[in-house]
């Protein structure tokens, strides 16, 4: 990825909001008293006999009743507690953003149970989730900070550097490490990793500019992807334990962020042929065999989290620097290619269980369904340059595209902040791998909608049901299911 400008950005006038409420949980509720112990009872009268054998054969039976009931009431608890495991963690999926004091926030999709996890003099930037759910990581004053979901826990500073500062962040899969991208004065951009329990130095793994990267489900390998073209340009298989034996893969083409299969099995990238030529590759890293495909403009791809399929746009100027255009789906299991929206997209989100794709896209068609068909026109548009500070003037439609059926739903039209526009939509490959926008459950999205009053971060369900304000804030962003402790 590039380095990131940030410029101030302006709201437009708007009444004064009041102070951000204190988001504090209620306070634990006092222990209950215990029971106070029976005092000793006056002794009995003596009784009979038949008297005393008939209370003992009453002591026996009701005893040996409450231990059926205890029986009982484990069973049932046990499964009870067999037939739902996940509804926890689903109800447990929260949100995080940037609210307008530049103050992490997390908060319940439905806008419940809201805590604020910093309260400092300078601003955060595009928190992530960590794997598990319970923890993030985030940007601010050169620093990376680990930000536990809790309220009563300090940010705890895990790399700080005025020189070579951070700007970007993803986390390893397992959640050991933190891998991320910093302006290094001699080389551009730097690849570094940090462990997330400190117990190891910070290193510098990697250097190139522009800088893109995916992690092996293993989370001891990525797949990098440094510079633009030529010499410079290179496409490897890092090892985090020794980056000094990486492995070159192919000449890259003009693509950002490469791609590996939920289950590893497969590749996908750009491949320059030295004829100036761009070509999307699928490599089946089993048996060798690849798919290729000439393409024109700028490729930018994601596969399924949950089986083998890829999708792709790419740009319809020959060797143009965007990869807006129509949306195509390939299967790897079959080696074909299908058109999913001919739509102008400028972004796509793959929902976690791998049924829709969510996508941004400009709502105007595009006639040219061939990959290989270079359009003679200007294949720009003029939308992700450096804005002016001023409320965005482009509107955008989000939409969700049915996987099984091929149905596409647009669900709404929004201005999306400067910031959206700006860094993040044009890196939107790289920050689907490091940031969710889709809820665990697959069944809503989350982005920070533009009106008069500002951005404001907004769940929107895919059913077409009424989208949910969560108030004023940048940058939102779905957590993981939450996992045990």
């Amino acid at each position: 990825m590039n380095e990131f400008d940030n410029w101030p950005v302006e709201e437009p006038e708007a009444p004064p909001l009041p102070e951000l409420p204190v988001f504090a949980m209620p306070d634990d509720e006092p222990p209950a008293p215990e029971p106070a112990l029976p005092q000793g009872e006056p002794p009995a009268p003596r009784r009979s006999c038949w008297f005393k054998g008939l209370v003992l054969l009453l002591v026996v039976s009701l005893l040996g009743w409450g231990l059926v009931s205890a029986v009982w009431l484990y069973q049932r608890s046990r499964s009870s507690t067999a037939v739902s495991p996940a509804t926890p963690a689903a109800l447990a999926s929260r949100i995080a953003y940037i609210n307008q004091n530049g103050q992490v926030v997390t908060i319940d999709p439905d806008g419940n149970n809201g805590r604020l996890l910093t309260n400092a003099s300078f601003s955060y930037q595009f928190p992530t989730w960590s794997p598990n759910g319970q923890q993030l990581a985030a940007i601010a004053q050169d620093t990376i900070y680990l930000l536990p979901d809790d309220e009563d826990t300090d940010p705890i500073s895990l790399y700080t550097d005025t020189r070579q500062n951070p700007f970007y962040l993803y986390w390893s899969p397992d959640g050991r490490f933190l891998s991320f991208l910093t302006n290094d004065p001699q080389h551009g951009i730097g690849l570094r990793l940090v462990s997330a329990d400190q117990t190891q130095e910070v290193r510098l793994l990697a250097t190139g500019s522009p800088f893109y990267w995916n992690w092996t489900s293993d989370s001891q390998q990525m797949l990098i992807h440094t510079g633009t073209s030529g010499e410079d340009a290179r496409l490897a298989l890092l090892d985090t334990n020794s980056f000094d034996n990486a492995q070159e893969i192919a000449a890259p083409g003009f693509f950002q962020a490469p791609g590996i299969s939920a289950n590893g099995r497969f590749w996908a990238y750009a491949e320059d042929r030295g004829d100036g030529t761009s070509w999307l590759v699928v490599t089946d890293q089993e048996t060798g065999e690849s798919w290729q495909e000439r393409h024109s403009g700028m490729v930018a791809l994601g596969w399924s989290p949950t089986n083998t399929k890829l999708a792709f746009t790419n740009g319809a100027q020959e060797r143009s620097t965007t990869f807006w255009g129509p949306l195509r789906l390939f299967d790897a299991a079959t080696g074909e290619t299908q058109l999913l929206s001919a739509n102008t997209i400028l972004g796509f989100f793959w929902s976690p269980d791998g049924r829709y794709l969510a996508t941004i896209n400009t709502g105007d068609a595009n006639q040219d369904f061939g990959i290989n068909v270079a359009d003679t026109g200007n294949g720009r548009r003029a939308l992700l340059t450096k804005p002016s500070p001023q409320t965005s003037p482009h509107q955008f439609n989000l939409a969700v595209i049915n996987i099984e059926t091929g149905e596409e739903k647009q669900l709404l039209s929004f201005s999306p902040s400067i910031l959206f526009i700006s860094q993040f939509l044009p890196f939107f490959d790289q920050y689907a791998l490091s940031h969710r926008i889709w809820s665990p459950n697959s069944d809503a999205v989350v982005l920070s909608l533009l009106d008069d009053s500002g951005s404001h971060v907004t769940v929107i369900p895919i059913d077409g049901s009424a989208s949910i304000d969560l108030g004023r804030g940048e940058m939102p962003f779905w957590s993981p299911p939450l996992s045990s402790p």
